[in-house]
């Protein structure tokens, strides 16, 4: 038999053995078996969760940063701030912070 040819494998036999034996050890060996898979897959679930809000996040980040940079832009050619808030999404508030923080780095 394949099973009895590794020291590893004699053993894990050997242990099935035992655990099938007893009914009430097999159930709690089963029970047990399914709260680790459960467990792995909320695990899972949580991962890819993550990493679907994670890719969202850096998607809306970076259509911010290109909203930001064509803001910078127009400002940089006299467009009113209330029509470069329209056109970006961005609001007068962030435009008057962009052309602020701007100004005191000399980029405007």
């Amino acid at each position: 038999m394949l099973a009895t040819k590794t020291p590893k494998m004699n053993m894990a036999v050997s242990r099935l053995k035992q655990l099938s034996a007893d009914e009430r050890t097999r159930m709690l060996y089963e029970a047990r078996e399914l709260y680790v898979m459960d467990e792995m897959a909320r695990i899972e679930g949580a991962l890819k969760k993550g990493r679907l809000e994670g890719h969202r996040e850096g998607h809306l980040e970076g259509h911010r940063e290109k909203a930001m940079e064509i803001a910078r832009k127009m400002l940089n050619r006299g467009t009113e701030p209330k029509i470069i808030a329209e056109d970006t999404g961005l609001s007068v508030e962030e435009l008057d912070n962009l052309r602020a923080i701007d100004s005191g780095s000399g980029r405007l």
